[in-house]
């Protein structure tokens, strides 16, 4: 048996080292490509979840809409004077104690009560001069 020379056995070797580099590098390529496909379905189903979320509130977000527009309404006509002020007062308070309190939040909940205030403080001033003007009278 002859002795095989260096170079005889890098050739020898060579074929199968490249085939492990091919199969390694497929291996990467397709793990990779898994990822990526992972990832974009994720994103995918997170985008989906957030459409279907504001399709479910939808219905929700349109009567808070509608009542605010109403309070909005009401408030301005009784801070304004004009109109029915006893008609559009009745209404506030249906609003602040009934359908708005279900749709409001914070900020137009600590709106609502700080007109409510200021609208019962008017009151009781309206009455305390009724009251002195009917004594004087």
């Amino acid at each position: 048996m002859s002795e095989s020379s260096p170079l005889e056995t890098t050739l020898k070797i060579l074929p199968v080292l490249g085939a492990c580099v091919t199969f390694m590098w497929g291996v990467w390529v397709w793990k990779n490509n898994a990822d990526d496909e992972r990832a974009a379905a994720t994103a995918e189903s997170i985008r989906y979840a957030e459409s279907r979320r504001i399709e479910a509130t939808r219905p929700f977000l349109e009567m808070q809409l509608k009542l605010y527009t109403e309070a909005a309404q009401v408030t301005s006509r009784i801070a304004t004077g004009s109109g029915d002020t006893s008609a559009d007062q009745r209404r506030f308070w249906e609003l602040y104690t009934g359908e708005l309190s279900m749709v409001e939040d914070g900020a137009v909940s600590k709106a609502m009560v700080e007109f409510g205030t200021a609208l019962e403080g008017n009151a009781d001033r309206r009455d305390s001069a009724q009251s002195r003007r009917n004594v004087s009278a």
